[in-house]
């Protein structure tokens, strides 16, 4: 299925914070990040969306009408966050310090990614 403004986490308007996108790619035949689908608050308050601390793999595709979207816009309060490898994205370390996810919540491991703890 095709959406004008795909994104790897969430729409707009709201808040994404302290997030990771796993996905390998995110395609569109309009506008598309890696976190959101796009942030215009000079449009509207309707397409605003607060950014903190995001990451995405960095091996993560964003194809727009079958071109690779060029140049994306990296950083942890951008709509393509912040680069992160798949190999840094397994250390647990990454996901209990960087992120300050909390282990309560998430079964987190070396050598995988987190799941939800049962």
């Amino acid at each position: 299925m095709s959406y004008t403004t795909p994104s790897g986490v969430a729409p707009r308007p709201g808040i994404i914070k302290n997030c990771v996108a796993l996905n390998s790619d995110v395609k569109s035949i309009g506008s598309a990040s890696r976190i959101v689908g796009y942030s215009a608050p000079e449009i509207s308050p309707s397409h605003i969306v607060e950014l903190t601390r995001n990451y995405a793999l960095s091996s993560m595709m964003v194809t727009i009408a079958d071109k690779n979207k060029n140049p994306l816009k990296i950083g942890h309060n951008q709509v393509d966050a912040a680069d992160v490898s798949i190999l840094i994205s397994k250390i647990k370390s990454f996901w209990t310090y960087t992120m300050g996810w909390d282990t309560e919540i998430w079964d987190i491991e070396e050598g995988r990614w987190p799941l939800p703890s049962s």
